[in-house]
C-alpha cells in the first residue's frame, strides 16, 4: 500500500521524494480517527483547510518531535 502524508504541501510518500523520504527514515502514522480528541489536535496541527481525515489518512514522521514516539 502507498503511503501519502495527508499535512499541508508535504511530499512524503510521492516517488519523486522517495530518496529523501529513505534517507530521513520517513514513518507513517494513521490519523487517530477513533480519538475525537486527539484527532482534532491533530486537524489544528494540520493547516489543511476543510480537511476531513478518513481511517485512511497518514502523518508521516516529519511532522512530529521526537518527544511524540
Amino acid at each position: 500500500m502507498v503511503n501519502k502524508c495527508a499535512a499541508y504541501s508535504c511530499k512524503s510518500g510521492y516517488k519523486s521524494n522517495a530518496a529523501i523520504d529513505a534517507e530521513n527514515k520517513v514513518s507513517f502514522h494513521s490519523y487517530p480517527v477513533n480519538d475525537p480528541e486527539l484527532c482534532a489536535k491533530w486537524n489544528k496541527a494540520n493547516p489543511r483547510r476543510d480537511f476531513i481525515p478518513s481511517r485512511h489518512s497518514k502523518m508521516c514522521s516529519l511532522h512530529f518531535r521526537p518527544s511524540d514516539f
